[in-house]
C-alpha cells in the first residue's frame, strides 16, 4: 500500500522504470567498461565473483545479478556516475569525477589509450565507424553510465 502511495504521489509504475534492451554497441562498451573498471571486484555478478582471497564477504557490494529486480532502469546510472550524492560515504568509487562546473569526466578518453587497454579499444572498436566515433563516445558520461546499466540489465 505505501509503496503504491508513492507511486502514485510521483505518477510512476510501481518500482521499477520502463527500460529497452539496450543496443548491441551500447551492451558491448558497457561490458568492457564493466570490465575495465573491475566492477565485479566488488559486485558479485555471474560467473565473476569476487574471490574470498582478495575481498571478503563483508567488503562485497550488493550483488548485480538482483540489479533487475531491486533497482530502477532509469536510476542506475545516476547512481554510477556520482553515488556520493546519492548516499554519502558509500565504498562505491566515484569513477567519474565531478568537476568545478558540475559536470562529470570521464576517465576512459585517456585509459582508452594506454597499452593496459588495447585490447578492450581494439573490441570496442568493432562496433564504431571511427576511433574518433569512440573516443565521442567514451567521453560522454551519460552514454557510458547508460551502456553500464544495459550491460547490467543482461547479467543472471
Amino acid at each position: 500500500t505505501l509503496i503504491g502511495y508513492f507511486t502514485a504521489m510521483d505518477d510512476r509504475e510501481a518500482f521499477l522504470s520502463p527500460k529497452g534492451e539496450g543496443e548491441r554497441r551500447d551492451l558491448a562498451v558497457g561490458g568492457v567498461v564493466f570490465g575495465m573498471l573491475q566492477c565485479a571486484r566488488c559486485h558479485p555478478a555471474g560467473e565473476t565473483v569476487a574471490s574470498a582471497a582478495s575481498v571478503s564477504s563483508t567488503e562485497l557490494a550488493p550483488s548485480l545479478l538482483l540489479a533487475k529486480g531491486r533497482l530502477r532502469h532509469d536510476w542506475v546510472p545516476h547512481w554510477i556516475t556520482d553515488p556520493q550524492s546519492w548516499v554519502p560515504g558509500t565504498r562505491m568509487p566515484a569513477n567519474f569525477p565531478k568537476l568545478d562546473d558540475g559536470s562529470f569526466q570521464s576517465p576512459l578518453l585517456m585509459a582508452i589509450g594506454s597499452p593496459q587497454f588495447a585490447e578492450q579499444r581494439r573490441e570496442m572498436l568493432r562496433y564504431f565507424e571511427s576511433e574518433q566515433d569512440l573516443l565521442d563516445y567514451l567521453g560522454d558520461v551519460e552514454r557510458v553510465t547508460g551502456a553500464l546499466r544495459d550491460h547490467i540489465w543482461t547479467l543472471n
